[in-house]
């Protein structure tokens, strides 16, 4: 289940029946190779496809992404 329901301005978690929780995390690369941060500008917003746990990468903007949400009404879908 998804907490938030795919909305990047809501933070949330994907949670899965068996226990594992994937929250919404903000980055400053949009790969998320680097650890996540508490302000950045890109978004990583995990969703629930077909059953399975999946993510969307936000740019919220500069430092526009604070804790797990993008703050401002624009941001960019990028995957």
């Amino acid at each position: 289940r998804d907490t938030d329901d795919t909305n990047p301005m809501r933070k949330g978690f994907v949670d899965v029946f068996y226990g594992s929780m994937f929250p919404d995390q903000c980055y400053e690369d949009k790969e998320a190779e680097e650890y996540p941060v508490n302000t950045g500008t890109y978004l990583r917003e995990y969703v629930c496809e077909k059953n399975e746990v999946s993510y969307q990468i936000y740019d919220c903007g500069t430092n526009r992404c604070q804790y797990g949400a993008c703050i401002s009404p624009k941001y960019d879908l990028l995957e």
